[in-house]
């Protein structure tokens, strides 16, 4: 527990360094990392605590239509692990949807260092007033 909590205070820490303009689009895909990224290092979480994560991905998905195959992709691992528990029934080893999530979650990543990294800072600008 300590562990997530320490990942995401570094994760908001490193964000809080970088000089950036917040848009639409930076909060979506940060969300997404940040509800991918807590289930995933907290210990006992499985596919089935993923619910918050796979609507963000949704949204995602459809605000920004090249990034389709990220929910498909978590709603399949989803309902893989969903399936497990609810019908007994086994149909993927758990370890190919961990990697499956876990390549969902490095394309998460670099998306948003991506984007940070494009999007270029307002420090230094006179902020326009609405008149």
């Amino acid at each position: 527990v300590f562990f997530a909590g320490a990942v995401i205070i570094m994760l908001l820490f490193a964000c809080y360094r970088k000089k950036f303009t917040v848009t639409p689009k930076l909060i979506l895909i940060g969300s997404a990392v940040c509800a991918i990224l807590v289930p995933y290092l907290l210990p006992f979480m499985h596919e089935r605590y993923y619910y918050f994560a796979e609507v963000i991905c949704v949204i995602l998905a459809f605000t920004y239509s090249k990034y389709f195959w990220i929910p498909v992709v978590m709603q399949f691992c989803s309902w893989q692990g969903l399936a497990f528990y609810l019908f007994k029934k086994d149909n993927f080893d758990m370890r190919i949807l961990l990697i499956f999530v876990t390549a969902v979650l490095a394309a998460l990543i670099y998306l948003f260092i991506k984007e940070i990294n494009t999007v270029p800072s307002d420090e230094g600008k006179i902020p326009q007033t609405l008149e």
